[in-house]
């Protein structure tokens, strides 16, 4: 399987009861990601039209974080960027890819990313996909799907053999030809390398 790690970040967390959300989160402090993603997709604005062009194969795939770990009580509400926070996230997740919805979010990861490299030349490997708000006017829906595509392309399971995305085992990792992968199981590429069926 491609194992991509995949960080996203958003603005901040609004919810009308904060206080709660705070208490949750206080209360359960390993599973903050999946709370965050759990509050996401409860039907707000920014996570229905996130779902819509990633879809669920995406969105579980995705590790799901804020600029700041404070938390609004109104859609509007707009906090600091934590860059120590950020960079914590980075560092823990150590992220293939990493998503920034919105300019909070970009500047902010342009800013801690330049931080990493300078102390650690050579660390940051990590793509940077800038993408707009999910919940701005204008052509949010578009450049979400179009990041949909994107992240699609960038994840696909391709054979070394004729560089299609035939069957390959996402388990074991087979592909088509044993000379081209390590790990090869006898799966066979749909596209170079069709197993005839017995006479």
């Amino acid at each position: 399987m491609n194992n991509k790690v995949i960080l996203a970040f958003l603005q901040n967390l609004w919810h009308k009861e904060p206080e709660r959300v705070k208490e949750i989160y206080a209360r359960y402090p390993s599973q903050r990601n999946d709370l965050i993603a759990r509050f996401l997709f409860m039907g707000c604005l920014t996570g229905r039209r996130l779902m819509d062009a990633l879809k669920p194969d995406l969105t579980s795939r995705i590790i799901w974080e804020e600029t700041s770990r404070e938390i609004g009580n109104y859609a509007s509400s707009k906090f600091e960027p934590d860059l120590t926070h950020i960079e914590n996230a980075i560092r823990k997740f150590q992220p293939d890819i990493i998503l920034c919805f919105g300019k909070v979010a970009q500047d902010s990861i342009s800013a801690v990313s330049k931080i990493i490299e300078f102390h650690e030349p050579m660390s940051s490997q990590f793509k940077i996909y800038n993408c707009i708000h999910p919940a701005a006017r204008g052509n949010a829906v578009r450049d979400l799907k179009q990041l949909a595509e994107r992240l699609k392309k960038e994840l696909k399971d391709i054979c070394p053999e004729c560089k299609d995305t035939g069957v390959v085992d996402r388990d074991t990792g087979g592909y088509c030809n044993p000379a081209t992968q390590l790990g090869y199981d006898g799966i066979e590429c749909s596209t170079c390398n069709v197993e005839e069926e017995d006479a």
